[in-house]
């Protein structure tokens, strides 16, 4: 049981570096200081007809992005007091559905906003 709880732990570990990877992604669009481009940020057809869109779309895209990789890293991090109770599967599952919830709902929210630009 001690090594499926580290296991566990060690699962934890990942997911919380995945959602900060999405916090540094996330940031610099928030800041405005990502140029259009065709690699990196809210890429679309509509964020690349207009520089003023893009701006727009990536501020909002990476605010909620940043809310929902805060959130899924609560989320996560409060799961180490269960880390025993669930199987490093189980767990993993558990933190895919978090992660999936949050980030694709951030990401589905900015698309809504993009539709009033």
């Amino acid at each position: 049981m001690e090594h499926q709880t580290g296991l566990s732990i060690a699962v934890i570990i990942v997911f919380v570096m995945a959602n900060l990877l999405i916090l540094i992604v996330a940031i610099p669009l928030k800041k405005g200081m990502v140029p259009p481009n065709s690699y990196y940020g809210f890429r679309t057809a509509k964020t690349l007809s207009s520089e003023d869109i893009w701006y727009k779309a990536n501020e909002r895209a990476g605010s909620h992005l940043i809310k929902a990789g805060v959130i899924s890293i609560v989320a996560t991090l409060s799961l180490l007091f269960f880390a025993s109770r669930f199987s490093p599967l189980t767990l993993t599952l558990i933190l895919s559905a978090i992660m999936t919830l949050f980030i694709g709902g951030a990401i589905i929210i900015s698309a809504l906003y993009l539709r009033t630009l």
